[in-house]
């Protein structure tokens, strides 16, 4: 064998090995993403169970039964906070939170309205890391739709490290949301 075939295998091997990685990589920030937003409604739920029903409510089997469902846990937080005179949405952290719920949904389920309702508010989250700073990212589309929109992509493959890129940093600063999020509550409820 020729050493410059070999050094050309050894190459094609470490670049494929290497977009793989990177494929993995990629896919576990989208995951943990979701993860801390379903960390977040475990924590909601937890909260509402220990700190917001009453005895009688949590001996009730079918309110009890209701609150399994995630959507009925966060209804059910936002309506006792409002009674207690805290509106959720108008916390600081809310849009961001609000965000992440959208990146769990569209990690998990790919496309949908979670997906466009993401791609409207941050549609960087579906351009590649390393070709957000590009000219292309930044451009209005050439497509004859309307202005300054693309023809969206799919989401297919989140998991698998595609159609959807959160970055350390933007993961970090979802993490940060959470943490603030209940620093803030707890502040509107010592009031």
């Amino acid at each position: 064998m020729d050493m410059s075939d070999a050094a050309e295998l050894a190459h094609d091997e470490g670049l494929a090995h290497y977009e793989r990685m990177t494929g993995v990589r990629q896919g576990l920030l989208n995951l943990a993403t979701a993860g801390v937003y379903h960390l977040f409604e475990q924590q909601v739920a937890l909260f509402v169970r220990k700190e917001l029903i009453t005895p009688h409510e949590e001996h009730n089997a079918d309110f009890m039964t209701r609150l399994l469902k995630p959507a009925r846990v966060m209804s059910e937080f936002e309506e006792r906070l409002l009674a207690e005179g805290i509106e959720y949405a108008a916390l600081p952290s809310h849009p961001l939170l609000d965000e992440l719920r959208l990146v769990a949904n569209v990690v998990k389920h790919g496309s949908g309205s979670s997906a466009e309702q993401l791609r409207a508010r941050q549609p960087l989250l579906f351009v590649h890391p390393l070709l957000r700073e590009t000219d292309w990212a930044k451009r209005p589309s050439p497509w004859p739709l309307a202005a300054g929109t693309r023809p969206p992509r799919l989401v297919d493959r989140p998991l698998a490290g595609n159609d959807i890129y959160v970055t350390a940093e933007e993961f970090q600063q979802y993490a940060a949301g959470v943490i603030a999020c209940w620093a803030e509550l707890a502040t509107a409820l010592s009031e």
